[in-house]
């Protein structure tokens, strides 16, 4: 992968991880781009995207170029991006989105008619061999015997030559008076020269005689093997209709399994055709995409043409599926123009939109057939008309394109017409840039970074908005904290509440000591004893009542700032969230602990108090001065009556004494309630003080934060469009 990708990628991806305040559509937007970029790493492919107006012969000019059968109509119909590359075979694969599972081409199952053809096949050339082995088998023995024919009618020749010779040399030795010799045979042992002609005539009587045999044997050989021959021919005849009818046997049995595999192809393309028009047509079910394999196509193997909807479709899904192809896969743009009208404002727009992504492109001017057609029945110079036509496309590109690029005139899809655009983008298809695919991934990265600059701009006007709105929100909130007066009936509701759980308390306590008291009395054993302990108690029972009063100043101190620090936090928590004061309600004190009473601020200010005190141990002096308690009495009475005595002056004066407390609580009820909601309402300056400051904090560093991540990006683009490769 080109280096310029993988830096994209670390950028983006950095940016997910550190960039929480990212928006989720910002986020579904960065991790688009990554997947796009990475998708090109292990695909080296390049893609070739027709693009145009929608029924400008996009599609038409696909299908000449590849052969695959893709819809076409005079109305508007591609639908589905359609990537199209060679293949072993006719398969194509749709992607409809997340809700539908993708779909495949099924074959038809043409197994049986294809075993069948090779059977077929196979068949015709067992027939064809032993026929023609039968053949030349009797070729073979017709030869031999026609040479022994031959051979023999030569032996004849020979033999009638040499027994005609032979007859001369007889007839040579007889004369021309052979019976006289007959009659001299009888003076043959007398004359010598007679005995010698008479020997001769006899040798070449045997001679003749014998030659005359041979001719005849030789006839009748020669008859035999002219009758061999015969049969032969008669053989060889046989074996050649044989050869024939099973020649034409094996062509019927060969000619009907192809038509059935013809047939079933047939059916297949019908179902892929069929299947193709379902996928693409508009108003089908059109999928999202669709890969096509097709054996047909005259292109190289690593390059894939992609068919697209008409920019200037009437459904916007369909603009979006196109602009997102040409975006992601197309390293060259083929832009199809009718030569009609060449050049619209349309297209020519999205020659600039273009720029960002296409590193290459070309312009196909098609339909000039019938451009020519409406010349000559205009009465116009058809060619001239043409001319002008593409010099009107290319001067209106030029203002918007400066790139090289080739313009292609395109006629219809007839056969003929299908060869030569084949032909036509041959030599293209050859010179197609190696680093193509380099170059668009160079491109998307540099787009890719370009975005997430934007991104970053967005947030910055974002958090310098928020800065400039924080000191609105503090105004705000001090408007708002008169609304606490509206908590009023709560907190005399708590209030309420606290001084009952107090008054538990002090009673709580003043009965433990009171116990303790009355216990110590009761152990004494002597007036001794009881004197002493007595004098004992008076002291320590003035210190405990003022501790006690003491320790319940403190927990309702304590109490009150809880109250207070409720009203704003957890029940009837009042929060600063933006430049809005919002409030919340829940049941704290329901939940505390019952003997929890030492309570911390609460969110109160170190330092803030009520400013309520209780105070203590006035009745136990009255009560004594009343002579009711008098020393020197308690002694003269009986040991029994003394302690009795002791025990209701302990009794009356902790009566007395939780009696003076209630009093004291019952008319601090309004006092603790007011003390409470001011300092509330200076907790809450306080609280929404502290949280403008850190929200200023916290907004200034996250600003800084985005503009030294915008700043970092921005070089490392620049350094990108820098080395182009």
């Amino acid at each position: 992968m080109p280096n310029s990708a993988q830096l994209a990628i670390d950028i983006l991806q950095k940016a997910l991880n550190e960039a929480p305040w990212i928006r989720p559509e910002e986020q579904a937007q960065i991790e688009r781009r990554i997947v796009q970029i990475d998708k090109r790493k292990n695909d080296p492919r390049i893609f070739v995207a027709f693009i145009g107006e929608k029924k400008a012969g996009k599609t038409a000019l696909v299908r000449a170029l590849t052969g695959v059968p893709l819809p076409v109509a005079v109305r508007e119909c591609t639908a589905a991006i359609c990537e199209i590359q060679v293949g072993l075979e006719w398969y194509h694969e749709a992607t409809y989105g997340s809700s539908t599972p993708e779909r495949h081409f099924v074959p038809l199952d043409a197994q049986e008619q294809e075993e069948h053809l090779e059977d077929a096949q196979k068949n015709k050339k067992k027939l064809q061999k032993e026929a023609k082995d039968k053949f030349n088998l009797a070729t073979k023995a017709l030869h031999t015997a026609q040479s022994r024919v031959e051979r023999k009618q030569e032996e004849k020749i020979q033999a009638q030559e040499n027994c005609s010779l032979a007859r001369k040399e007889n007839q040579k030795a007889l004369g021309n008076n052979p019976w006289i010799w007959s009659f001299l045979s009888i003076l043959a042992w007398l004359i010598p020269p007679i005995r010698r002609r008479l020997d001769r005539i006899e040798e070449t009587t045997i001679h003749y005689e014998q030659q005359e045999q041979k001719l005849a044997a030789l006839t009748t050989e020669l008859t035999l093997y002219k009758e061999e021959e015969e049969k032969k021919e008669n053989e060889y005849t046989t074996a050649e209709e044989h050869q024939q009818k099973q020649n034409k046997k094996a062509e019927k049995i060969l000619i009907q399994a192809q038509k059935s595999y013809s047939d079933a192809i047939e059916a297949n393309e019908n179902k892929f055709q069929s299947e193709l028009t379902e996928l693409i047509d508009v108003h089908q079910k059109p999928a999202e995409r669709i890969t096509i394999h097709t054996p047909n196509a005259n292109i190289p193997n690593n390059i894939v043409l992609l068919d697209t909807p008409g920019f200037n479709t009437d459904l916007e899904s369909h603009r979006r599926k196109a602009w997102e192809a040409i975006e992601e896969l197309a390293d060259v743009c083929i832009l199809v123009s009718d030569l009609r009208q060449p050049m619209p404002d349309t297209a020519l727009n999205m020659l600039d939109q273009l720029e960002p992504f296409c590193p290459f492109m070309h312009v196909a001017l098609t339909k000039t057939d019938l451009a020519l057609s409406e010349a000559e029945e205009l009465g116009d110079n058809p060619l001239e008309e043409i001319e002008e036509a593409e010099s009107v496309a290319r001067a209106r590109i030029k203002r918007h394109w400066d790139r090289p690029m080739n313009i292609w005139r395109i006629s219809s899809i007839e056969e003929h017409d299908q060869k030569q655009t084949q032909s036509l983008f041959q030599d293209f298809w050859e010179q197609l840039p190696h680093n193509a695919r380099e170059l668009k991934t160079h491109l998307l990265s540099i787009h890719a970074l370009r975005e997430f600059m934007d991104i970053l701009t967005v947030h910055i006007q974002i958090h310098k908005k928020s800065l400039s709105k924080i000191d609105v929100a503090s105004d705000l909130a001090y408007a708002m904290a008169g609304q606490l007066e509206e908590q009023l009936p709560e907190i005399e509701h708590r209030t309420q509440k606290l001084l009952t759980r107090i008054q538990l308390e002090a009673t709580e306590k003043i009965g433990s000591f009171e116990q303790q008291w009355i216990e110590k009395i009761e152990g004494c054993e002597t007036k001794r004893t009881l004197k002493k302990q007595w004098e004992q108690l008076q002291k320590s029972m003035q210190q405990s009542y003022q501790g006690v009063a003491q320790e319940l100043s403190q927990q309702l101190d304590y109490g009150a700032r809880r109250i207070a620090g409720q009203i704003f936090k957890g029940e009837g928590e009042i929060e600063v969230q933006g430049n809005e004061l919002s409030q919340t309600s829940t049941d704290v004190a329901e939940k505390e602990d019952q003997s929890q009473w030492m309570w911390t601020a609460g969110g109160i200010a170190a330092g803030a108090t009520v400013g309520v005190i209780l105070s203590s141990g006035m009745a136990l002096s009255l009560i004594f001065a009343a002579g009711a308690g008098s020393m020197t009495r308690l002694l003269l009475s009986p040991l029994s009556k003394a302690k009795s005595n002791i025990i209701n002056n302990i009794e009356k004066s902790a009566e007395q004494e939780q009696k003076n407390l209630q009093e004291q609580l019952n008319n601090l009820k309004e006092e603790i309630s007011e003390n409470v909601l001011q300092a509330a309402e200076e907790e809450l300056r306080l609280q929404i003080q502290k949280r403008e400051e850190e929200e200023r904090k916290k907004q200034e560093d996250s600003l800084k934060e985005v503009q030294s991540m915008l700043a970092d990006i921005m070089s490392k683009r620049e350094e990108l469009v820098r080395n182009r490769p």
